[in-house]
């Protein structure tokens, strides 16, 4: 594959959703893109705008509480292990707004427990904590609701 046509399918890539640069390393790697070439790529990839790393951080963190509903410590866990950069992920985690934190665990609490109705009492609390420290809630917010 040529470098032209390496960027072409990089830029369409790119272009579908936000995608961090670890992203685009392993997708050239299974491209089968050099690792010097892949660099340059992702150099000129940065350089055209499409690739921005506070730009995905910041639709990675709102995507991720709004939809799939995480806690803020997987979120950020997850960004690092992206490879995002602290300043970024701090900018992230600024920018989405948590001011119903609270009731969003109370509904990913109350939809575990409707799964898990047959779950014995003597377990129940010890397990929903599990699951929801699982999701990325912290542990004081999590004691909040038991």
């Amino acid at each position: 594959m040529t470098y032209q046509e390496a960027l072409s399918k990089a830029e369409r890539f790119c272009a579908y959703q936000e995608r961090s640069q670890q992203d685009v390393r392993r997708r050239l790697a299974l491209w089968k893109v050099a690792p010097e070439v892949a660099e340059a790529l992702i150099a000129e990839l940065i350089t055209q705008g499409f690739l921005n790393e506070a730009r995905y951080a910041e639709a990675f963190a709102s995507g991720h509480y709004r939809i799939k509903r995480w806690g803020r410590l997987k979120i950020v866990q997850e960004l690092r292990r992206n490879g995002v950069s602290d300043p970024c992920i701090r900018k992230a985690m600024a920018s989405v707004d948590f001011s119903d934190y609270t009731e969003t665990i109370r509904r990913v609490a109350d939809g575990w427990r409707r799964t898990h109705a047959g779950v014995p009492e003597e377990t129940l609390p010890w397990r929903l904590y599990a699951y929801l420290s699982s999701r990325g809630f912290e542990a004081e917010e999590i004691k909040k609701l038991t």
